[in-house]
């Protein structure tokens, strides 16, 4: 392995400074203080103590009593000030925020090149920007014992703006109830974020949920947020059938800004650029020089970086039969309970438009029947034959070890009823079969049109079946008629206190990973996951910190995918149990359990789940007659929330 992160190691001029110190109790004198000194020192408060560092060689108020600051033992006094430098540094760029520093490109946006690449958009796509965004921020590190030092860590993301009027958004189609606006000009102390859009009316916003007890604002005070649901719903509304190819290209342009090669260029250009802005000058007798990206290697002492051994699925009791890929293994052997399931032959209720219906039909039929693809291929005697290459020859029923399961279709009425809210229309439909029914089903699929799925809550048709079918006791499934009619090719069958986050500035990249090819038997294939660390790579950040890799070359989907962020976990230093490498596996063991799906999710499930959980009743509750009392009861057992 070849394992860096992505900061610059900080070398200082010395092992100690000149500072100067004062006693000061209460924090919150901390800024009559700085705006009585004035520019000419930099000022850090730290347990009841204030240092400060003067930013000139003589200035001319007065501060504390000198002393001698050892570097090692003042790590964050340090990491403070070298922020605090940072935006004289890059002075040509306005930041948008000073702790961390974050900027703006200035000569990149992905938009426009997308504009390049698809003719004849409509002139209001220009007014939507993807801005590469740039953050640093000075860090301390110790992948050594007693070793820590300062690194300058580098940030690579896009920030999204919507800059078209609200009212031509609305005229052009675009539904903007329910979605959040942004003050353009802040004054200092106010909040950016304004509140939820209710309607729009005569150039004036009003608003059902706002910050600052504001009920209306006028429209030119405000964008709408440049959130990826903002983005959606308005391009989806403007463009149409366009919108497909749009999003595929600006998901290419964003993947090739964001791979692990493309941090690389971008580390690089930076490091060159702080070499020409080194050295900084911490203290009148201190200066700090930007050195290189920071390796993470081992010595015969001490391991600073460990790649755990690979989660193993079981298969039977007797765990004999184990994969490492959990589809793998359901394919080979079946689910661990196939021969204790308590219905061998379930009965599945299919809800579908009636519009789509022989599309619905077909991927009923491959779903339990299987599906066959075969490829030519000639023998050594030169005669033609077809090989197998679909893994999913024989359907659902068989992989799972079921017995006849009964598909019965129920199509919703919406040829006849497009005047009508589509979740009204599936509700009612819902509701009359149902009432008909001697015996509930044991699960339930609703397919949902493409132009439905993004509808708000209220009206969602996919929340209101949800919530209708859980009520009643029976687990459901959506399917958008983009996922069911996708190409075959395409589809997926799919005592320790710790801090688990994704919030965090640093990324893993190993320069020995070349990637895998995204077709093996294909030479001329492209590679994706270049730099990207194996799944269970553990990285010592500090004393209390690691990072750990849950992805993998091969979990990557595309070339283009960004390089994906680590887990970086935290221990509480006040814990009774330390051993950060069994608690780091077993985090990416529980990245392991989800159901959701048949690959690893990217958090744990114990923080996935909840966050699943509270999401969808977040969004039951606006479905009228919603009642979550079920849930306690016959579904208690039940992931209802998947």
């Amino acid at each position: 392995m070849s394992i860096f992160l992505n900061g610059f190691k900080v070398e200082l001029s010395a092992p100690t400074f000149k500072a100067y110190v004062q006693e000061l109790p209460n924090n919150q004198e901390v800024k009559p203080l700085r705006e009585a000194l004035g520019d000419e020192w930099f000022l850090h408060w730290r347990e009841g103590v204030i240092y400060g560092i003067p930013k000139v060689t003589t200035p001319q108020k007065s501060f504390g009593q000198s002393i001698d600051v050892s570097c090692h033992d003042h790590l964050q006094l340090l990491t403070s000030r070298i922020a605090d430098l940072l935006p004289d540094i890059f002075d040509k760029y306005k930041p948008l925020k000073r702790k961390p520093f974050i900027f703006l490109a200035q000569r990149k946006e992905l938009v426009s090149e997308i504009i390049k690449t698809i003719k004849d958009l409509p002139d209001i796509v220009s007014s939507f920007k993807i801005v590469p965004k740039y953050i640093l921020e000075p860090k301390i590190f110790e992948l050594d014992y007693d070793e820590a030092g300062i690194g300058l860590f580098l940030q690579l993301k896009t920030r999204w703006q919507i800059q078209a009027p609200l009212s031509l958004l609305q005229n052009e189609g675009v539904e903007l109830h329910g979605l959040y606006v942004v003050r353009r000009q802040c004054t200092l102390g106010q909040r950016r974020l304004v509140g939820r859009i209710e309607r729009i009316h005569q150039q004036t916003v009003h608003l059902y949920e706002s910050f600052d007890s504001l009920d209306h604002i006028h429209e030119n005070e405000v964008f709408l947020e440049g959130s990826k649901v903002s983005f959606s719903r308005c391009l989806k509304a403007i463009l149409g059938d366009q919108y497909k190819n749009f999003e595929s290209v600006r998901a290419e342009q964003e993947g090739n800004l964001l791979i692990g090669t493309a941090l690389e260029k971008t580390l690089k250009q930076m490091r060159d650029f702080l070499e020409k802005k080194s050295p900084l000058q911490i203290a009148p007798d201190l200066q700090a020089k930007i050195g290189d990206l920071i390796e993470v290697t081992n010595t015969r002492e001490y391991q600073s970086v460990i790649t755990v051994s690979p989660v193993e699925y079981c298969f039977d009791a007797a765990r004999t039969k184990r994969s490492s890929c959990a589809w793998h293994g359901i394919d080979k052997y079946g689910p661990f309970s196939r021969t204790f399931f308590s219905k061998k032959t379930p009965e599945i209720i299919v809800f579908f438009p009636d519009t789509v219906q022989g599309t619905v039909e077909n991927f009923l039929r491959e779903l339990s029947d299987g599906i066959s693809i075969k490829r030519k291929e000639i023998n050594e005697y030169r005669d033609i034959e077809w090989k197998e290459t679909s893994r999913y020859i024989g359907g659902f029923a068989k992989i799972f070890g079921l017995v006849n399961p009964n598909l019965r279709l129920h199509p919703i009425p919406w040829f006849q009823n497009t005047h009508k809210p589509p979740a009204l229309v599936y509700k009612e439909e819902i509701a009359r079969v149902l009432s008909n029914q001697d015996i509930n089903p044991d699960a339930a699929i609703v397919v949902i049109l493409d132009s439905h799925i993004r509808l708000p809550d209220s009206e969602n048709p996919y929340l209101h079946s949800k919530a209708i079918l859980l009520m009643t006791g029976i687990p459901v499934q959506a399917a958008s008629l983009a996922t069911i009619s996708q190409q075959k090719s395409e589809q997926n069958i799919e005592f320790a206190f710790l801090t688990v986050s994704h919030d965090h500035p640093f990324s893993i990249l190993d320069k020995s990973q070349l990637g895998v090819r995204v077709r093996k038997n294909d030479s001329g294939s492209p590679r994706k996951g270049v730099y990207v660390p194996q799944r269970g790579t553990i990285v010592q950040l500090g004393r209390y910190t690691r990072l750990l890799s849950t992805n993998s070359p091969n979990l990557i989907k595309r070339p283009s995918s960004p390089l994906p962020k680590p887990l970086l976990i935290h221990l509480h230093p006040q814990s009774t149990y330390y051993d950060l490498t069994y608690l780091s596996e077993q985090v990416l063991k529980f990245t392991s359990l989800s159901w959701k799906s048949t690959l690893p999710a990217s958090n744990p499930v114990t923080i996935y789940y909840s966050k699943l959980i509270a999401g969808l009743l977040a969004r039951l509750k606006n479905v009228r007659e919603w009642s979550p009392a079920i849930l306690n009861i016959k579904l208690r057992a039940s992931k209802w929330f998947l």
